[in-house]
């Protein structure tokens, strides 16, 4: 049984701009079905983790127009981050014996979504510990990750970003496989500055779940041990909210969607405690 509505102002986007969350009610005595800032931060990095990904797949294309001859000289590093309003793309190969990294093919994506090609310049002291959280973060999970992908055949994104006390996260997402939207397991990591130790790590699994985009139909993200939405499933609603007539997440104590407002031409977040 449902006992309460809450529901919070979520964010129609720019690209790396949102509006922070607010609760809506006409009663103040109303208890909320979890932590909201802690619910705020990991909403936040979904939003962001999402740029990282459209940033990610229009860059692609245009390292995929390269020609041979230049897409020859890319190894298997490349990454995303964020300057001001101005997302980048850096592809390019890391050698882990001298840990660096070393740029091939470097892209600007503006405000407008239009990329655009740039020299391959970058300050190691930048992307040289960015590069090496990566391959530290996805030489710990290959075992785990590598077990998947060889019995579903389903590819982990991976995800970077230097957080604001110096420390890198890192994160693997599931990605599109074979037309259909995946989700239910996921791994973070946090790393020192350098990005050369773990210093943290955390691995959400309640199984890879499988839907195809369907826009006549609602599903649900059943996660019953967790008492909030994690990062990965919100990120799951956010990119593919578009895909599907809804998309509801269930938790050990609430219920978590997304709706969008013709009116206000804004997305919505509600809450439902059980």
């Amino acid at each position: 049984m449902l006992k309460f509505v809450l529901i919070f102002v979520s964010s129609a986007f720019l690209i790396g701009c949102a509006s922070s969350s607010k609760a809506i009610s006409e009663k103040s005595d109303l208890k909320m079905p979890f932590d909201m800032k802690l619910f705020d931060d990991k909403y936040f990095t979904a939003l962001w983790l999402h740029w990282y990904d459209n940033v990610a797949w229009w860059t692609s294309d245009s390292v995929l127009a390269e020609k041979d001859s230049v897409k020859k000289l890319l190894g298997k590093s490349w990454f995303c981050y964020q300057i001001d309003s101005s997302w980048n793309a850096a592809y390019g190969g890391y050698d882990s014996i001298k840990q660096s990294f070393a740029p091939v093919l470097m892209y600007v994506v503006n405000n407008k979504a239009k990329v655009i090609k740039v020299p391959p310049k970058i300050d190691t002291s930048f992307a040289n510990p960015l590069a090496r959280a990566l391959h530290v973060s996805y030489s710990n999970a290959m075992g785990f990750l590598g077990s998947i992908l060889d019995s579903t055949g389903v590819k982990f994104n991976p995800y970077v970003r230097r957080e604001a006390d110096s420390s890198i996260s890192v994160w693997f997402l599931p990605g599109f496989y074979e037309n259909q939207c995946t989700y239910g397991v996921d791994i973070s990591y946090r790393l020192t500055n350098t990005g050369d130790s773990i210093i943290s790590k955390q691995i959400n699994d309640i199984g890879l779940r499988y839907f195809k985009p369907d826009k006549k139909i609602g599903i649900v993200l059943n996660d019953l041990q967790n008492e909030m939405p994690s990062i990965g499933n919100i990120f799951f609603l956010i990119q593919f909210r578009n895909y599907f007539k809804y998309i509801s997440i269930n938790n050990k104590s609430s219920k978590s969607t997304m709706i969008f407002s013709k009116d206000k031409k804004d997305w919505f977040w509600v809450h439902y405690t059980k």
